[in-house]
């Protein structure tokens, strides 16, 4: 019995030290914005704790997309790509609003970010 607890231990000893690990997965969504409005039916982006997360960007109008939880906000150019990645680090449902030239959170959330927990 000691001889099976002694080789476990040793198993998981190399485990940890070769860095076994779960291995997040990369997940891209491009999101168009017009007249202030997601185009499209489906209004939430789902994706994984862990996951490295690119959201791509399009909008009719100047502004800044924010999503709430995570404090990211990035700066949108009529008609221009924006990009931005990060780490879904949090698990819930997170709000996605558009912030126009005035500030404010416009219309309310665009759509949502749901992060499920691993």
């Amino acid at each position: 019995m000691t001889k099976d607890i002694g080789l476990a231990g040793i198993a998981l000893v190399i485990a940890l030290a070769v860095g076994v690990s779960v291995v997040a997965a990369a997940r891209s969504f491009s999101l168009e914005i017009q007249g202030g409005a997601l185009v499209g039916n489906d209004k939430t982006v789902r994706v994984d704790e862990g996951d490295h997360v690119i959201l791509r960007l399009r909008s009719d109008t100047a502004g800044a997309i924010h999503l709430h939880g995570y404090d990211l906000e990035h700066a949108l150019a009529p008609g221009e790509e924006t990009t931005f990645g990060f780490e879904a680090f949090a698990a819930g449902r997170f709000p996605l609003t558009l912030h126009g030239d005035g500030g404010g959170h416009g219309r309310g959330a665009l759509g949502y970010l749901e992060v499920m927990p691993r």
